[in-house]
């Protein structure tokens, strides 16, 4: 197949798309895909589960995003290897911090720090104007693309059915040439059967607040924006061949995976230049000469370095600093705290130093090396005092901390503790249902 179709845009870019991620992934299959893409507006949502369809189909989903801008015309952004998936994700995050939720505010000063190697299509007016031709400004920001990005910039080409197709096309082409940015099929997929249309336009009115009577232009003008065959797009760009082996060779040149990533814990903020493992060890032989004196037993000094040389192995340095930050501020600030961790071979290690524990060192299985470390910690208030002073000092190196806690999973009575902690109070505003609900009227509505 010399097809992939590589704009699609799924249920996860909100009240736009009218599948989901899976739907979109199992028609390509039955269609004989081999390969598509997934481009949801200024987001990554969607390709988590396309991703999994993708690996049960046994297809290959190219994971990337619409980046629509403020000042500038849309591109669709492809990551060529995992710094271009990074690249991606920090320039989507500094947009979502722009503005309020369910928005994305990004410039074209923006889009130009990102890293090389990702791959843009740059998306033209859907239509012509007066002329017959794109508007100077149009042509302007692309010339502005192609001296920013160089080869790693094209151009898509869509059939809208509006009755200019043929002169659109081919003034992309007429473009293509003259720019020397290579020219894209594309079918704007925005749903995977043509039975969705109905549904597209409704989530379309809902998005434009007006009905399907008052929508007018606002909606697709036609049930073209479904999932084509590659031989139907074959046909229907069958003057310009070029563009739809485009489509292969942007396929080929996106091998980035979902599957590429994995578990990494943040990186720690050490002293005096020292590495995560050499600032641990650092703080352990602090610890133990502290706990022993000069004269630290033999088997403790076996049991330190058998440890040590396991935390190295498994690179769990950051994770233990971690420990140790979280007790000691419990312990400055006098707190009753307890603290456990997953993924730690011995208690010997502890972020509040060495602990009394005479054990023999034990041999680590298998079970051990797959566990990741964890963190839970219990210390009431010290908890919330920690969260206000600790975290927001850690979190201005550019560094994020996560809070993982979660009420809906343990409870009303854990959420109302939890707000506590923060300053809140769940109950405030609210009333019991026996001020809304008297008992007789309940069993009269339980009897009707």
């Amino acid at each position: 197949m010399s097809y992939v179709e590589l704009q699609v845009t799924t249920n996860f870019s909100f009240l736009r798309g009218a599948s989901h991620p899976e739907e979109i992934v199992m028609q390509a299959a039955e269609l004989g895909y081999k390969e598509i893409g997934i481009t949801d507006h200024n987001s990554f949502a969607g390709i988590v589960r396309a991703h999994v369809a993708a690996k049960k189909e046994k297809i290959r989903m190219i994971p990337g995003c619409r980046i629509d801008l403020l000042d500038g015309p849309s591109l669709l952004a492809y990551p060529v290897d995992r710094s271009g998936y990074s690249s991606l994700c920090n320039l989507l995050t500094t947009g979502n911090l722009r503005t309020e939720k369910g928005k994305c505010d990004l410039y074209k000063t923006d889009l130009y720090q990102c890293s090389k190697e990702i791959i843009f299509v740059v998306l033209p007016p859907p239509v012509l104007n007066e002329l017959f031709d794109f508007d100077p400004l149009f042509e302007k920001a692309l010339l502005e693309y192609k001296e920013v990005f160089g080869q790693n910039i094209y151009i898509a080409a869509s059939r809208y059915y509006q009755g200019d197709d043929a002169k659109y096309l081919y003034r992309i082409s007429q473009l293509s040439a003259r720019m020397n940015i290579r020219m894209v099929a594309t079918n704007d997929v925005h749903y995977h059967h043509p039975d969705r249309r109905e549904l597209q336009d409704i989530v379309t009115c809902i998005r434009e607040k007006c009905t399907i009577y008052t929508a007018g232009f606002k909606l697709h003008p036609n049930a073209e924006r479904y999932l084509k065959t590659a031989d139907e797009m074959e046909r229907l760009f069958r003057h310009y061949p070029v563009a739809i082996e485009t489509t292969k060779e942007i396929a080929a040149a996106c091998r980035f995976s979902l599957d590429d990533l994995k578990y990494e814990y943040p990186e720690e903020i050490t002293t005096q230049g020292r590495t995560p493992q050499e600032e641990l060890a650092f703080l352990v032989s602090e610890g133990a000469q502290e706990l022993f004196g000069e004269d630290v037993p033999e088997k403790t000094i076996a049991a330190i370095e058998h440890e040590l040389k396991f935390i190295d192995q498994m690179n769990y340095a950051p994770y233990f600093l971690t420990v140790y930050d979280v007790v000691r501020y419990a312990r400055q600030h006098r707190g009753n705290w307890t603290c456990s961790h997953a993924g730690a071979p011995n208690d010997r290690l502890r972020g509040d130093g060495l602990t009394g524990s005479q054990r023999d060192t034990h041999s680590i299985d298998g079970g051990d090396l797959c566990s990741r470390p964890c963190l839970d910690a219990q210390g009431g208030e010290s908890l919330a005092n920690y969260r206000a002073g600790v975290i927001p000092h850690r979190g201005s190196h550019n560094r994020i901390v996560i809070d993982e806690d979660h009420p809906s999973l343990a409870g009303p009575k854990r959420a109302r503790k939890l707000a506590r902690h923060l300053g809140r109070n769940l109950n405030a505003g609210k009333t019991s249902t026996h001020d809304h609900h008297s008992r007789a009227p309940r069993r009269a509505r339980n009897r009707a």
